[in-house]
């Protein structure tokens, strides 16, 4: 059987690698778009195919992950924050799930009714769940719960916007 946590990570590399594969072809297509472009136009054209890389992560949604201590609960929870100048509208997150020795944060439950839609400044919050008593044993709690929140926070979350588009994440 496989687990879940292989799969979010399968899933992460994944669009990982699609990303890279995406910025540098258009900053291929750019470059050479731009040099035919640049000799029967009087425009100014971007320098190079660094230049259109940033110009593209200009483009993506900026999303800042952070944990803080809920003042309704007093437990800790999640905040996703749209921090970029546009509407995000997040579409899919890896992983699923992140397992802490406490308990569990959903991110799936946030796309339950579809995509998530954030507006600049907007936020969201994902409290944990606790375990249940009767779910708790050993090899769960070692499979899942290693490390600090911040670290797997840091080492396994994308956020998808639009379909098709990598945020540009930002832990806090």
């Amino acid at each position: 059987m496989i687990k879940p946590d292989k799969i979010d990570q399968d899933k992460r590399n994944t669009l990982k690698k699609a990303a890279g594969i995406g910025v540098g072809s258009v900053a291929l297509v750019a470059s050479s778009s731009i040099a035919g472009l640049a000799h029967s136009a009087s425009f100014s054209p971007v320098s190079s195919a660094t230049d259109v890389a940033a110009d593209v992560a200009n483009d993506l949604a900026d999303i800042e992950v952070r944990t803080t201590v809920s003042a309704v609960s007093n437990d800790i929870e999640i905040v996703l924050t749209n921090t970029g100048s546009e509407h995000a509208s997040i579409t899919d997150m890896t992983p699923a799930e992140i397992h802490t020795a406490r308990g569990k944060f959903d991110f799936n439950a946030l796309l339950d009714n579809g995509s998530l839609e954030l507006a600049s400044g907007e936020n969201i919050r994902v409290p944990i769940q606790h375990h249940a008593v009767d779910v708790l044993n050993s090899n769960q709690l070692q499979a899942g719960s290693s490390g600090s929140l911040k670290k797997k926070l840091k080492d396994t979350v994308s956020i998808v916007t639009n379909g098709d588009s990598l945020a540009v994440v930002t832990i806090a």
